[in-house]
Order: structure tokens, then sequence, then C-alpha cells
């Protein structure tokens, strides 16, 4: 699958995660991906791509959302055969596995940044898979580091042992969706506190589906996830911030995010 090329020049794209287990292209859609970071650098920009808890379930050998199609696409490959199989099925798992494992879709993930903070002043904007809560951020916590731990936690020699941190539980950054539905006044305490602790203006997540960009918190959370793969409908949208501005950009329109500032603790 070869789509598009990049034309945003010095632009930040940011994609927060969940590429695999959404349909029968995932291979191709990450090579997509991983092409137009490229091409994005070489013009200045760059595509930011987070770990999304789909991919850290590939890590972690939970196969269970992988698209079947896309595994007997690859077992009739392999084999060189066109007809279904059920060892065409054999043989496609057998790959999938060993690319998750050791090939580019491995690469790929342990590549990926489990969070991000992307541009200045009110565009200053912490972005998460499913979020980060209050506890996440600790007294010495940084986005490198955190980053730095999560490739530690996926280059794992011992499968098992990807499941033992902070990124696997029901609360963690991965999987919550404490921020995107739980109690609201319950979920900008913890979008409060993770912006003071990062000096941003507000957090962007994916993760849990909504029909259209959606916030919280008088704007300081955006929720992005429209269900853009034809699995939950193939609705397009998208989120900007330039000079100040928030905006959901959906086809044919826009519509302008108002944030209310986060007054700082004295």
């Amino acid at each position: 699958m070869l789509l598009g090329s990049w034309v945003g020049g010095e632009a930040v794209l940011v994609q927060t995660g969940d590429l695999l287990d959404r349909g029968p292209d995932s291979i191709g859609l990450v090579a997509m991906f991983r092409r137009l970071q490229g091409e994005a650098r070489g013009a200045g920009g760059d595509v930011v791509l987070l770990l999304g808890n789909h991919e850290l379930m590939n890590r972690q050998h939970y196969y269970r959302d992988v698209n079947r199609e896309e595994i007997v696409k690859l077992g009739l490959k392999t084999l060189n055969e066109t007809k279904k199989s059920l060892r065409a099925v054999r043989e496609g798992w057998k790959v999938w596995e060993n690319m998750t494992e050791y090939g580019e879709l491995g690469q790929h993930i342990v590549d990926l940044h489990a969070l991000a903070i992307v541009g200045t002043g009110k565009c200053r904007t912490v972005f998460s898979h499913a979020g980060l809560l209050a506890h996440h951020v600790g007294e010495n916590f940084t986005i490198d580091n955190f980053n730095a731990y999560a490739r530690e936690v996926l280059t794992r020699e011992v499968i098992a042992e990807r499941e033992e941190d902070v990124l696997s539980p029901e609360d963690g950054p991965l999987w919550n969706r404490i921020l995107s539905w739980g109690p609201e006044d319950v979920a900008c305490e913890h979008v409060n506190h993770v912006l003071r602790a990062l000096n941003a203006s507000q957090m962007v997540v994916g993760h849990s589906v909504h029909p259209k960009i959606s916030t919280r918190c008088e704007g300081r959370l955006q929720m992005i996830d429209v269900g853009i793969s034809q699995a939950y409908g193939g609705r397009v949208a998208g989120w900007q911030c330039i000079n100040n501005e928030v905006k959901a950009i959906y086809p044919g329109r826009s519509q302008v995010v108002s944030v209310t500032a986060l007054e700082q603790e004295q």
C-alpha cells in the first residue's frame, strides 16, 4: 500500500497509536507512516508515532484482535498459494509472530514513543494514547525518561516480563478510560496536575472513540479518536494547533476549540 507523500513542510504530525489490529492492512499502514516520517524529517517537519495498547499487546503476544484476513493474506503469500486453507492460516500466524517479535513490525513497535510533547505557548501539548494520570507523573518524571523506560519494557527478552510494568494496568497511559469516560471532575484533577507538572496547555488523547473531536476540562483535555478506521465507521477528522489557535478539522469544515488557561499554583 503506497498512498500519498508528505506535503506538510515543517509541520509536525502526531499519530496517537493503534495502527495495528484495525483492519487487514496493518503492515502497509505501518510502512506508509514510517515512509512519511522520513519524508517529513527531510523537509524539516516530523511524524511522531505513539505507542498504543494494541502495539503493546502484539509485543506481549496477545493476538486476540489481529485481523484474520491479514493473517490469511500473509500465509497465502508465504506459501505462494491463492486458495484459503487451514495451512495458510497456520503459516500466517507464524509469520505474524515472527514479524512482531523479530521483524519490521517488532522494530516499529520498539521505536515508538509512549508520550510526546509538541508545540510552544498555547500549543504546547501533551500527547498520549490514553492519557497520563496524576500518579504517573512523579517528582523526577520526564517524557524522555518515560519513553526510554517503555522501550526497555518492549525489548525485554522474556515476553512475560513485558507485562509487569506501568504500561499494562487498566489505569496506565495506554489503557485508561478515566480521562475520556470517567467523571469529569476526577478526570480534570488528573489533567490539571499533569499539565502543571509538564508546563503544557492541553492534553490530547486517543484510545476511546467519540463521534466527533470532544473536549473536557474547559478544553484542556482533547479527545481526538473519532473512529477513523473503517472498523469504527471510517469517520475522518484531525486536530490542529497553529499560532495558539486550536481547531477540530473535518472534511470541508473546521471548528475553533476554545481552551481555558490553567491558572498556575503559587
